[in-house]
C-alpha cells in the first residue's frame, strides 16, 4: 500500500484478495495493486461498526479473480475522484487506463509509479491534496493533484512557444498572417498536450490553414466555438507550426488593434502566446499644382503654310 493513513478505530475492509485490518477514518492517497496475501482474521481489539473513506486512491487488478473492494460490518466509501479496475469500490470511477509502473520507484517506503499514460494523472480531488506526495515532491506538479501517493513529474519545457503576426500594422479590412510555432525543449516527451486558439470576432475570415510537425505527432480541427485545437505529443526538441492567413474587419479605425491569443496545456502548466495587429488609416494627400514658364522658353505660334 502507497499511503500515507490517518488512524480512527479498527475496521475490517477487503481489498482485493488481503482481508484490511486498518486504524483508519481516511486513506488519503493510496495505490494498492495486485494484493495477494491470504485472508487474514479479523483482529478481536476494537469495533466493525466504522466507516473508511477513500480520496485520491487506486484499487486495481485482485489477482484472484475476486472483487477489488468490499465491506464486513463496516461502511466503505470512496467517490469519483478515487479509481478502480472493476467497479466494485463504491462511487469510484473505473478505468482500463490506471497503467501503474513497477513498485519500488523511489522513496521510501517504496512507490508505485503512474507512467505517462495513466488515467490517475490529473484526475484528483484538489480539495483534499496535501502539498507534497510520498517522496516529498510538490503536489501537486502543475495545475492538478494526481490519484494516489505519487505525483507525476516531467521535464518538459514548452517555453520557447510563440505567437506572432505579420505585418504587424494593417488597414481595416486588411490581410495579416499568424504563426504559432510549439516546441517542447525539455528532456522528456510532452505527451497529451492540447493548444486552443480562438480567432477573435475582429476577424472575418480565414484561409491558408497550414501545420508542420517534426519530431511528434497531432491532429488539427476547428471547432464550431471558432477555434483551432491541435492535440499531441511533442517528442524532445519536437515541435509543431502553424500558420493561417486572415482578413480583418473594415469596421475598425486607427488606433484600434486585434489580439489573436492561444492557450497550451500539457497537464503541467498552463501558457498563453498572444500575437497583436495595430490599425491605421490611410488618408489621401492632396498636392498643389504649379504651372510657370521655364526662362527663355516663349509660345509658338503656326499658321498654314509656314
Amino acid at each position: 500500500m502507497n499511503s500515507p493513513i490517518t488512524f480512527a478505530r479498527w475496521l475490517k475492509v477487503w481489498l482485493g484478495l488481503s482481508l484490511v485490518i486498518l486504524l483508519v477514518s481516511s486513506a488519503l492517497g493510496v495505490a494498492l495493486a495486485h494484493p495477494m496475501a491470504p485472508k487474514a482474521q479479523v483482529s478481536p481489539h476494537g469495533q466493525l461498526d466504522g466507516v473508511v473513506t477513500l480520496y485520491n486512491a487506486i484499487i486495481i487488478n485482485n489477482m484472484s479473480g475476486g472483487l477489488n473492494c468490499g465491506s464486513d460490518g463496516s461502511t466503505f466509501t470512496a467517490n469519483r475522484y478515487n479509481l478502480d479496475s472493476d467497479d466494485r469500490c463504491d462511487q469510484a470511477t473505473t478505468s482500463a487506463s490506471i497503467n501503474l509502473g513497477p513498485l519500488s520507484n523511489g522513496g521510501s517506503p517504496q512507490t508505485i509509479a503512474l507512467p505517462a499514460d495513466s488515467t490517475a494523472i490529473d484526475a484528483g480531488d484538489e480539495a483534499v491534496c496535501p502539498a507534497a506526495d510520498q517522496r516529498g515532491g510538490a503536489h501537486p506538479f502543475g495545475s492538478h493533484c494526481d490519484v494516489s501517493a505519487y505525483q507525476y513529474m516531467t521535464n518538459v519545457d514548452l517555453s520557447m512557444s510563440t505567437k506572432t503576426v505579420s505585418p504587424t500594422h494593417a488597414l481595416p479590412g486588411g490581410s495579416v498572417q499568424f504563426e504559432i510555432i510549439v516546441r517542447n525543449d525539455g528532456t522528456s516527451p510532452a505527451a497529451g498536450i492540447v493548444f486552443t486558439d480562438t480567432i477573435p470576432a475582429k476577424i472575418v475570415s480565414f484561409s491558408n490553414i497550414a501545420e508542420i510537425t517534426t519530431g511528434g505527432l497531432g491532429s488539427l480541427s476547428f471547432t464550431s466555438a471558432n477555434e483551432l485545437v491541435w492535440e499531441g505529443t511533442l517528442n524532445t526538441g519536437g515541435q509543431v507550426m502553424i500558420t493561417f492567413d486572415s482578413v480583418l474587419t473594415d469596421t475598425l479605425s486607427a488606433g484600434d488593434t486585434v489580439t489573436n491569443s492561444i492557450t497550451i496545456n500539457d497537464k503541467d502548466e498552463l501558457i498563453t502566446r498572444t500575437a497583436t495587429v495595430s490599425i491605421f488609416e490611410s488618408k489621401p494627400i492632396f498636392l498643389p499644382i504649379i504651372i510657370r514658364s521655364l526662362p527663355g522658353v516663349s509660345n509658338v505660334t503656326s499658321s498654314p503654310g509656314n
